[in-house]
């Protein structure tokens, strides 16, 4: 049975307590995904066809069709907060597309080029048209939300993409890497135009009391390691990143920060210098979850964790008995939402994600039955 929605079961979870039940939480859902389990087309410009399923310009009716769209979606399978990123209008030129087909309906997928850049140094930098804070964003979009959500709810929102993230989609990290020794006066002026740029989108949002909690996604990491040093980032985007936690906590709101790949080396920083609440996106080729929450679940709140590999490849069964464990062993103490490792992909199998959210139904209660 699916609970009605309370958005004060994840809050009690990004404080690192226990909530009546483990609540859902999820990064970002694939359109294709969504349209396949609600059985219709996303409303306005955002479905699977077409769009990025970030907030795209459109009519004010569109943008409040597809927030209840949303909020039937995510209620529908019991989570409390609809996520949502509003991407930054910034104009690159290092972007290809690919069109071919995918499961679930997707036509086409889009990448960074690392090896060109949009912006190569201090003289493109400059003659760069960067938009001012309040036409950055779709802000609409959000402001929709605030009559459109379903009782008990809130978003979970923030820029699409992190400091980091928007600085190598710019630069692209070949160019990066050269004039981190070249010029590094070029580095800490492209890392404070975009830090700079999201901070003050990030207070617009934040202040929205609508929006329970901020959300950043910044991948910085790989398999092995960070994928720029981790004195690079303590010098460039840590501080940022801390400017926008300081942004949610100001307005009394938690933090999340998604961020693939193996942090071992710099989770102290996160958690420490940033000051996150909370971390989402796991791997168990790099740490599980469970072990995850042993090193650091005294400190900030885990999310998600089931990987994506099982997700794709194994059976339902086999999802619920994993399911099971890293419940059994991230439950104790609160501090923990479950969701997937990543994001729910348009390659993982529906009927494995329908398993692991009807295990955390039926095992992720903390109340007695």
């Amino acid at each position: 049975m699916v609970s009605s929605p309370d958005f004060s079961r994840l809050e009690r979870v990004l404080s690192r307590e226990q909530p009546d039940r483990v609540p859902f939480y999820e990064h970002l859902v694939d359109e294709g995904v969504i349209e396949a389990i609600m059985g219709k087309p996303i409303p306005g410009h955002y479905g699977s066809a077409g769009g990025s399923g970030l907030a795209q310009p459109g009519r004010i009716e569109s943008k409040k069709a597809y927030i209840a769209y949303m909020g039937e979606f995510f209620k529908g399978l019991g989570f409390d907060f609809v996520p949502i990123e509003v991407g930054l209008s910034l104009f690159r030129l290092n972007v290809e597309v690919s069109r071919h087909e995918e499961p679930l309906g997707r036509t086409s997928r889009g990448w960074v080029d690392n090896s060109r850049s949009t912006i190569a140094n201090l003289e493109e930098l400059a003659e760069y048209e960067w938009p001012e804070p309040e036409a950055a964003v779709d802000y609409e979009l959000l402001e929709a939300a605030r009559d459109a959500l379903p009782a008990g709810m809130k978003l979970v929102a923030g820029v699409a993409g992190g400091v980091q993230e928007h600085v190598l989609w710019l630069v692209g990290l070949q160019q990066l890497s050269i004039e981190l020794k070249r010029e590094p006066l070029f580095v800490k002026h492209i890392f404070d135009k975009v830090g700079s740029l999201i901070v003050e989108v990030d207070k617009v949002i934040a202040s929205m009391d609508h929006v329970g909690a901020l959300k950043s996604g910044d991948d910085m990491g790989y398999k092995n390691g960070t994928l720029l040093s981790p004195k690079t980032l303590r010098e460039h985007a840590f501080p940022w990143q801390a400017r926008i936690a300081k942004v949610a906590h100001d307005n009394g709101k938690p933090f999340i920060l998604h961020s693939c790949g193996n942090l071992t080396e710099i989770m102290d920083d996160l958690i420490n210098t940033v000051k996150i609440d909370a971390i989402h996106s796991f791997q168990d080729v790099i740490y599980p979850v469970p072990v995850a929450k042993e090193r650091w679940g005294d400190k900030i709140a885990l999310l998600g964790g089931i990987d994506v590999d099982i997700l794709t490849r194994g059976t339902a069964g086999e999802v619920t008995a994993y399911t099971c464990d890293v419940l059994a062993r991230c439950m104790p103490g609160g501090g923990y939402a479950l969701g997937t490792g990543n994001s729910v992909t348009n390659y993982i199998k529906i009927e494995n994600y329908k398993a692991m959210l009807e295990t955390g139904r039926k095992h992720g209660s903390y109340s007695p039955s």
